[in-house]
């Protein structure tokens, strides 16, 4: 992995969104980044995919300054359909082509230096039915390494 990282520790999070948009004509203008999980309700009148940063891990070499990082980005599609509010199934048949498409789109793409390729995991949340909204997770990893300053190098 090449040293140095992003200059913008959460840059990812724009690729990512562009590439769903241009992958998934569905969700053009309805991949978001989430604030407040709240919102995944309230404003879930339509298809929509919402970005929200997972766990990242850290490992330093003995000088600390070398880290390798993994970085976990959770895609969480909401899909309203309230043709059976008891079941569900009129949204989980709108959400299953969408799901493929994400999983097509982001599983194994290289989104440019200074990341390693996309891994789709295990996702940390469950997908749930509230509402009339079904809420799909799908989460990705990818490694990047970050070099530190050294306390000489900081700028004052």
């Amino acid at each position: 992995m090449a040293r140095g990282g992003p200059e913008d520790f959460l840059e990812l999070e724009g690729r990512i969104a562009a590439r769903i948009e241009a992958a998934v004509p569905e969700l053009a203008g309805a991949v978001t980044p989430l604030g407040d999980p709240g919102d995944m309700l309230q404003t879930a009148r339509e298809n929509r995919a919402w970005l929200v940063p997972g766990r990242t891990s850290y490992d330093s070499d003995k000088s600390g300054r070398a880290i390798d990082v993994t970085q976990r980005w959770q895609v969480i599609l909401t899909c309203r359909n309230v043709g059976n509010m008891r079941s569900g199934e009129p949204a989980r048949r709108q959400a299953g082509p969408l799901i493929t498409k994400i999983i097509q789109a982001l599983a194994g793409w290289h989104p440019g230096s200074p990341y390693g390729l996309l891994r789709i995991v295990t996702p940390s949340l469950a997908p749930s039915w509230f509402d009339g909204v079904l809420m799909w997770p799908l989460e990705f990893e990818t490694k990047f390494a970050f070099m530190a300053q050294t306390p000489m190098e900081r700028n004052p």
